[in-house]
């Protein structure tokens, strides 16, 4: 347990969750939804699945032997091994079979109604690679942001160091400081006004990055689960509606609690025996609650990180929405000092002073957009 709380512990650092380090964004919130609240959700459903001890056995089989002698040619923990990392398989339910068994089930096991070489077979091998897959989702979701904090190297942090956090700008010993640094950063935005365009072209490009990986993922989910994933949503919403005594869990043909698993060997006489085995696969309780999740999540993402590259792109082309963008009419006293700053500001410096706004209490960015108007003053 101490090693999983340490490991949990080193993820951490890099997710900027400890309580000690100062909150300086760097980014907007639709950014944050990626690399902190899906990052974290991955990894931690990635850790549930992977602890046995929490789950007990991921698979439990139980065999009857052809020859039905008494003693066990192979053990049972050989063959849920075996079974376990080789595959397991169900056939699907067919409304024409005769055979009188629960719909709601909504697949066979190799029991009745099971034929060999004529019904349909499908096998399922994802479950032991789910934990694998939801970490390598997690590191995807962590990428654009890892992109954007090396190229940005700590630009913003440097800049609002003294000004990030409100507690912190309390303690300082007078206003005279404030106004000091404030005047500092606006003598940087007028001197390097335009320099930012490779900054600012690396924050949309790592804002890109997040739609790309969002819906790559749902393509690279729906892929790992046999084309399944992409329906999820609309089938458990269509569930809720249907009769409980006759309704048909979509979840189960993707996630069967139930299969069937075939092993064949040569017994003492060289003759070929097979294993016939009923598998329960327990983790599928869990895999199948934590991809309906994900389902509602990634699209709940998805729409968020479209409509916010949307605004990026219009930001880009709107003076008014840029304006507004940087506050209120409340925090502008002298109105005609923001629309001076937003004109003379490039795009890209634009872009430097929106994330700057993220760090400032209102008061201290109106010093700040006064501190800009004057350097304009005077070059």
């Amino acid at each position: 347990m101490t090693s999983v709380l340490e490991t949990l512990q080193f993820l951490a650092q890099p997710l900027n969750i400890s309580k000690d380090i100062r909150k300086i964004y760097i980014d907007e919130w639709t950014f944050r939804i990626h690399y902190r609240t899906t990052t974290i959700l991955l990894l931690l459903f990635s850790a549930l699945l992977s602890f046995r001890e929490y789950l007990g056995d991921h698979i439990k089989c139980v065999h009857m032997q052809e020859d039905l002698s008494d003693t066990p040619v192979i053990p049972r923990s050989v063959l849920e091994t075996y079974c376990f990392i080789s595959t397991t398989f169900t056939v699907p339910y067919e409304k024409s079979q005769r055979y009188k068994i629960d719909r709601r089930l909504s697949t066979l096991v190799g029991g009745p109604g099971y034929i060999a070489g004529k019904n349909e077979r499908v096998y399922h091998a994802y479950y032991q690679w789910v934990p694998f897959f939801l970490f390598f989702q997690a590191l995807m979701f962590y990428a654009p942001h890892a992109f954007w904090k090396a190229y940005d190297s700590g630009k913003v942090r440097n800049l609002v160091q003294d000004l990030s956090m409100k507690k912190y700008i309390l303690e300082k010993s007078g206003s005279s400081e404030k106004c000091s640094h404030t005047s500092q950063i606006a003598r940087y935005l007028v001197q390097s006004k335009g320099h930012h365009v490779g900054w600012a072209a690396a924050y949309v490009l790592a804002e890109f990055g997040n739609l790309v990986v969002v819906l790559g993922n749902m393509y690279l989910t729906d892929y790992f689960l046999g084309r399944e994933f992409s329906s999820f949503g609309p089938k458990v919403l269509q569930l809720i509606d249907e009769d409980p005594e006759s309704r048909v869990d979509p979840m189960t043909k993707v996630f069967p609690r139930v299969t069937k698993c075939n092993l064949n060997t040569f017994g003492p006489s060289g003759s070929i025996q097979n294993f016939d085995a009923l598998c329960v696969l327990s983790s599928n309780i869990l895999n199948e609650k934590i991809f309906t999740f994900l389902w509602f999540w990634f699209v709940l993402v998805a729409v968020i990180t479209i409509l916010s590259f949307m605004y990026r792109i219009a930001f880009m082309f709107s003076f008014g929405m840029r304006l507004r963008a940087l506050g209120s009419a409340k925090d502008f006293p002298e109105k005609s000092q923001g629309k001076n700053v937003v004109a003379h500001l490039g795009r890209s410096d634009w872009l430097v002073l929106r994330l700057l706004r993220l760090n400032m209490d209102s008061v201290t960015f109106y010093k700040l957009i006064r501190n800009i108007h004057e350097e304009m003053m005077h070059n």
